[in-house]
C-alpha cells in the first residue's frame, strides 16, 4: 500500500469531518476556557492542521526533544542533531512560534506519522510552565488500534491547549528518524477578531467519528 497516499486520504477525511457542522454552533459545545470573552454564537470554519516536522540527523537516538514553547529563548531550540521545521511550504517554524504566543489553540486531534519503525509509539508529554516557574505535565501515549494495520501513522483524539508556555516533549527521536505531527485545532484565541466580530475565540468543528477504526481515546 502507498503509505503517503493512505495518510493523505486520512487528512482529507479529517477535514471533511470538521466541515460537517450545522450553521450555528453554540459555545456550550466547547470547553469553558473557550467561552471566556466570547459569548453568543459563531460559525465554525474548517480546521487546518499546524504541521511540524522533526528530523534526527544523527545515527543515535536523541531523548527529550521539545517543540513549541514560544516564550523560551529561541536558542534553546537548537538541539544538536535535531532539525525542527514547519511542514507547510512558505511558513517558517519561527512564525508558528510567534503566532502561538498571542493566538493560543486548543488541539482537538493530532496525527502522528513516521516511516521509522517504532517512532510513532514514542510517548509525548504536554509540559506547561507559568511565569512563576511552576511546571505541570500530562503524558500522551500513542497506541495503534488492533484493527489498524498501518505501523507508520496513528491518531491521538484528545484535547489539550498550546500557548506560549506549552511544550510538546517527544520522549525520544530514534536514529535517523523523521516525525511529522499534525495538530488540528478545535478552537483558536485571536484578539484581532474582536475588531471584526466582537469575539476573541474562533471555534472549529471537532471531529465526531474521525477515523473511528484508528482513533485512540486516552483515558485521563
Amino acid at each position: 500500500m502507498d503509505l503517503e497516499r493512505y495518510f493523505d486520504g486520512r487528512l482529507k477525511q479529517a477535514n471533511q469531518d470538521y466541515v460537517n457542522f450545522i450553521d450555528d454552533v453554540d459555545f456550550d459545545d466547547f470547553d469553558a476556557d473557550n467561552m471566556l470573552n466570547a459569548g453568543g454564537v459563531i460559525t465554525p470554519q474548517t480546521s487546518q492542521a499546524i504541521v511540524i516536522s522533526v528530523e534526527n540527523t544523527t545515527t543515535a537516538a536523541v531523548s527529550s526533544v521539545d517543540i513549541f514553547g514560544s516564550y523560551a529563548v529561541f536558542s534553546s531550540y537548537l538541539v544538536s542533531g535535531i532539525d525542527i521545521t514547519s511542514g507547510v511550504s512558505g511558513i517558517a517554524y519561527r512564525t508558528i512560534l510567534e503566532q502561538i504566543k498571542t493566538c493560543p489553540i486548543e488541539v482537538g486531534s493530532m496525527y502522528i506519522y513516521s516511516t521509522t519503525a517504532g517512532q510513532i509509539l514514542e510517548t509525548l508529554k504536554v509540559v506547561k510552565t507559568d511565569i512563576n516557574g511552576n511546571d505541570a505535565s500530562r503524558l500522551l501515549t500513542p497506541l495503534i488500534a488492533p484493527n489498524n494495520y498501518q505501523t507508520t501513522a496513528t491518531i491521538i483524539n484528545d484535547s489539550f491547549t498550546i500557548d506560549g508556555g506549552t511544550k510538546i516533549r517527544i520522549n525520544s527521536m530514534l536514529a535517523s528518524a523523521t516525525l511529522k505531527l499534525y495538530f488540528f485545532p478545535s478552537a483558536k484565541f485571536n484578539p484581532a477578531m474582536q475588531l471584526v466580530t466582537g469575539k476573541t475565540v474562533r471555534p472549529y468543528k471537532r471531529p465526531t467519528n474521525l477515523l473511528q477504526q484508528d482513533v485512540v481515546k486516552l483515558v485521563r
